[in-house]
């Protein structure tokens, strides 16, 4: 009787740990069809704000202010954006490299900020180091992609500039290098109506019932050509903050 007992147990839990299996292995499933969905929303909102920025310009609601998330739908789904012309990020490779490292301790902080500016002293002292892509830059400061997320929204590689142009730098970059200048206004606009020829960083990101999707960062030079109206000069996603699993029904 006790052997049959236990041999009914051992029974019951296996049929537990399958059930549990098969439901982890249901939702896991579920959600990277769901990441799938969502990334090819956030792509089509990208697509989106291009053609906004090359039919209105300078006047594109994008760009005024410059890099404050808004959000508008796909497919009655939302999305979130924001979009910056780059003269208004920290170029890692040419800015100063204070300000670089004001950043990078405004941004991360403690340990992990003075390891990252020790790191980038030593690259900075190797005059041949130039970075050409943020995973460069990610292994080259010893940061995992979750810590360099932070640093995402406020960087660019192609403005070529010591210091952002604080026209066009977004108001939270200027609250935290303390940037000084003239605020973007209609005679910014005016004299520089068109778009074509600048390099603008486009941050996106969506959601679905179970997941975040990752921020997708492009940054896109416009040509004006009809036949290849942008160039793709960077596009990778990083870590979005997480979102708790809802039940599934």
């Amino acid at each position: 009787m006790l052997h049959a007992l236990l041999l009914l147990m051992v029974v019951a839990g296996l049929v537990v740990i399958t059930l549990s299996t098969a439901w982890r292995n249901v939702v896991e499933v579920a959600a990277l069809e769901e990441k799938a969905l969502l990334e090819t929303r956030v792509e089509a909102g990208v697509e989106m704000i291009v053609l906004d920025l090359i039919k209105h310009g300078r006047h594109s609601r994008w760009l005024n202010p410059p890099g404050i998330p808004e959000k508008f739908t796909i497919d009655g789904e939302e999305v979130e954006a924001r979009v910056t012309d780059v003269r208004g990020l920290v170029d890692i490779n040419s800015a100063d490299p204070v300000l670089l490292e004001q950043l990078i301790t405004s941004r991360l902080g403690g340990a992990t900020a003075r390891q990252a500016i020790e790191r980038l002293r030593e690259s900075r002292a190797s005059a041949t180091v130039r970075w050409g892509t943020y995973v460069d830059m990610s292994v080259a400061l010893g940061l995992p992609i979750e810590q360099f997320a932070s640093l995402q929204p406020h960087i660019t590689l192609f403005s070529i500039l010591e210091q952002p142009d604080s026209r066009y730098a977004p108001d939270a970059l200027k609250g935290l290098l303390r940037l000084d200048g003239p605020e973007q206004n209609d005679s910014v606009i005016s004299e520089e109506a068109t778009v074509y020829g600048q390099t603008y960083n486009i941050i996106a990101s969506t959601s679905g019932p179970l997941i975040f999707s990752a921020d997708l960062v492009a940054e896109l030079l416009l040509t004006g050509k009809t036949d290849q109206p942008y160039v793709l000069r960077s596009w990778i996603w990083v870590p979005h903050p997480p979102k708790t699993p809802r039940h599934i029904p």
